[in-house]
């Protein structure tokens, strides 16, 4: 038996969830839940097959994995997206703590360990931009799912990434969507709703 035989597929939000974000009229939504509401395995039991299933690519990024370097988890997350492996396959995956990318006409090593220095240095905010460019899908638009986005908010310098990824987001609406989920409602709030924050009523 499956060692997730317990899960409880929620069929009837994850049509709902699919046709929103495929057929409009949004390209995002925002989801709040506590912990242990089973946020997370919405997504990646639910959500991501339906879109795998109809050929859609899957992004899937969890900012808990290195707070301190949202940025580093973004990257990593995009590039495992954009290999053959299917969405199963690569979060069975155990992550190395590094990752070496090539793009850009040059390469880049990922720190993906706990004690990872929360920078965002400006080069790197363009190969953000290069992955989205990659990803993005105006046929199949790829799902970016942000698991705990809230706490993209306390790593150094998240104003720039957060500004950098709406940015991308913005400039392709009919290729890629995105769900933002968080555990906090009052942090996960806070980033859609601050006058001054990037992703103001987005």
């Amino acid at each position: 038996m499956s060692k997730n035989h317990w899960h409880y597929p929620r069929t009837e939000f994850t049509d709902r969830t699919f046709k929103l974000l495929v057929n409009g009229p949004v390209s995002a939504l925002r989801m709040f839940g506590p912990r242990r509401t089973g946020k997370t395995w919405f997504l990646t039991n639910d959500l991501a097959p339906r879109f795998e299933m109809y050929g859609h690519r899957v992004v899937y990024a969890n900012f808990w994995q290195i707070v301190s370097s949202p940025l580093a988890v973004m990257l990593y997350a995009c590039d495992q997206a954009l290999r053959k492996q299917t969405f199963a396959e690569r979060l069975l995956q155990r992550v190395q703590p590094k990752v070496e990318l090539s793009g850009l006409g040059a390469k880049l090593e990922l720190d993906l360990t706990s004690e990872a220095e929360g920078t965002t240095p400006p080069d790197q905010l363009l190969w953000l931009d290069q992955y989205l460019d990659r990803l993005a899908d105006p046929k199949k638009p790829t799902l970016l799912m942000f698991d705990e986005f809230q706490e993209i908010a306390l790593a150094s310098g998240s104003d720039a990434l957060m500004a950098a990824l709406r940015t991308g987001l913005d400039t392709r609406q009919d290729a890629l969507v995105a769900v933002f989920t968080g555990s906090s409602e009052a942090g996960l709030t806070a980033l859609f709703s601050a006058e001054n924050a990037p992703f103001f009523r987005y």
